[in-house]
């Protein structure tokens, strides 16, 4: 190991050395090159100085024929330089080598008369002759490969941990012209993967600290760029489909979630580096996060899991109080307090039913949810909201944090596929359907429902419904042999629970009587339900009696 790591670090060294030769050489080219140039307005002393390898300074000392003294320098590390445009231009009596950035990016730090800084994405070099010019060309489209080995060469990080150091330790302060950004990167243990990023901004006005906290996996690294600000120089990001992940508190008040997030850096150099670390921590960071999210052994484990990550969620106005209990079959009570008021919601809902696909992660304002939906967005979650029923088709879990909610997000889609294959817990006969099938109270109507088996396989089903004002009674009779598997259905209309189904072929053979009178044939049946479950009951037993119609 030691040999390999000497070979390593010679190799790594004579590399190094010998880019740094040809930059040197070619550092002197480029320099004996930079003359003092005459034209009929102006003169041009130039010059060019190494300051870290690979970044130089280049100064343009112009002297009007008035006597007015200009002198422009510009900081630049050749390798953000677009080797494919530099190019030189006759100007009058002046020869122009123009150099260009990549990309058109603001990379060129230009300070005029050492006072006024800005970034710029061109300067011009003034040569001498059209032999100047060509060799001037030339020597800076050279330097500029041989830039980008040296540049590429000078991380040699090779972790998560060596990374996330480095970075802790490379976020900096920064002081501006108008500003000083007081910085610091942290990680945030309660979190695999996770950081915390505070700026403190001191200006004339004052000082405001806003603290950032987020996880390194959830960052675009696509997105991950420097760039300038007036005269600052900024990292930026956004996350991930730019979802608002990031938790942001203002001088120690909570503030909304955002979805992107800036680091002041001192130099082109700093700020690409924090780029490069950034850019190469974050595919790390998921596979680091992914191994912290615990993987369910059972349903109880999960929502043990859930509840802990959910319990009791404060924000400056609202509290949640959460708590859920079953297996499969899931009852969720959600408590919202405000100054106002307070709110209960209790619901219930079966795993089988939730869209895998649908459990996300969504950030509103200042709180953090995991919702789903139904399959389908069928509406087979039971609501009572202070006690008033309803039926709804998604439904969503408070989170304290970004965290938390990921770890509830993935929870429960194990629990989906826990539940997915769960056989109903009823025997599959017709005494059994007979047993499902029973009174049902709505509040303002009733249903009284009973199935019983007459001769030559005809089964009858009789409803009695009730309402505060009168009584209607409907008859049913018809063969089980007659009825299409596929058209058994559970549904929600309205507040009522409810199984239909209809005959092969939608004939209408199904005899009628309603209060007594014959009516005409008809080819649907539906039967009435206390609840999802007991539909899913009556559904999977009429799929077993008729499923080889």
């Amino acid at each position: 190991m030691r040999f390999f790591l000497s070979v390593f670090f010679y190799v790594f060294v004579a590399t190094t050395w010998c880019h740094s030769q040809s930059f040197d050489s070619l550092i002197q080219e480029i320099s004996t090159g930079l003359q003092t140039v005459e034209t009929s307005k102006s003169s041009f002393a130039q010059s060019l100085i190494v300051q870290e390898v690979p970044v130089v300074e280049v100064s343009v000392k112009e002297i009007s024929k008035k006597g007015k003294e200009t002198i422009k320098k510009y900081q630049f590390n050749f390798a953000d330089i677009d080797a494919n445009t530099v190019h030189y231009k006759t100007s009058k009596d002046a020869i122009k080598v123009i150099v260009n950035t990549k990309k058109n990016q603001k990379l060129l730090k230009e300070t005029v008369n050492s006072e006024k800084v800005s970034y710029q994405k061109q300067f011009n070099l003034i040569a001498k002759d059209i032999s100047n010019a060509r060799e001037l060309v030339s020597s800076i489209k050279k330097i500029i490969k041989v830039s980008d080995k040296i540049t590429e060469s000078k991380l040699s990080l090779t972790s998560y941990d060596d990374r996330l150091d480095w970075l802790i330790k490379n976020v900096k302060n920064v002081t501006s012209p108008k500003a000083k950004f007081v910085q610091n990167l942290a990680e945030n243990k309660e979190h695999p993967a996770s950081v915390i990023f505070t700026k403190t901004v001191e200006n004339k006005k004052g000082s405001i600290q806003k603290k950032y906290a987020f996880n390194l996996s959830k960052i675009n690294s696509n997105s991950i760029e420097f760039k300038t600000k007036g005269s600052n120089l900024v990292v930026s990001f956004y996350t991930k489909r730019k979802l608002k992940m990031i938790k942001v508190s203002e001088n120690g008040t909570q503030k909304n979630y955002s979805n992107l997030l800036d680091i002041e850096c001192n130099s082109i150099e700093e700020a690409r580096q924090i780029q490069r670390v950034l850019q190469d921590i974050v595919p790390l960071a998921e596979k680091e996060f992914e191994v912290s999210i615990p993987k369910i052994k059972s349903l109880v484990e999960g929502i043990e899991i859930l509840n802990k990550k959910s319990l009791k969620i404060n924000t400056d106005k609202t509290e949640i109080s959460q708590k859920i209990t079953g297996d499969c079959l899931i009852d969720f009570t959600q408590v919202l307090t405000t100054e106002k008021k307070k709110t209960d919601y209790e619901y219930q809902f079966n795993f089988k039913d939730i869209n895998k696909q649908s459990i996300d992660i969504a950030i509103s304002g200042r709180k953090v949810f995991v919702p789903f939906k139904t399959k389908a967005k069928s509406n087979f979650i039971k609501q009572l909201k202070d006690g008033e029923l309803n039926y709804v088709n998604k439904i969503s879990l408070a989170c304290n944090s970004v965290g938390d909610a990921i770890i509830c997000k993935s929870v429960l889609q194990q629990m989906v596929d826990f539940c997915k294959d769960e056989p109903i817990k009823t025997l599959l006969t017709f005494n059994s359907l007979i047993a499902e099938i029973k009174e049902v109270d709505y509040g303002n109507v009733s249903y009284n429902q009973k199935l019983e088996k007459l001769d030559d396989g005809i089964v009858k089903l009789t409803v009695l419904k009730r309402t505060s004002k009168k009584e209607e009674e409907n008859i049913q009779e018809f063969k089980l042999s007659d009825i299409d598997p596929n058209s058994i259905k559970m549904k929600v209309s309205s507040k009522k629970v409810l199984v239909d189904f209809s005959t092969n072929y939608q004939e209408k053979i199904i005899k009628t009587y309603k209060d007594g009178q014959i009516k005409n044939y008809t080819n649907k049946v539906s039967v009435y339900c206390n609840s999802i479950e007991n539909a899913r009951k009556i559904t999977t037993i009429l799929k077993e009696l008729t499923k080889d119609n």
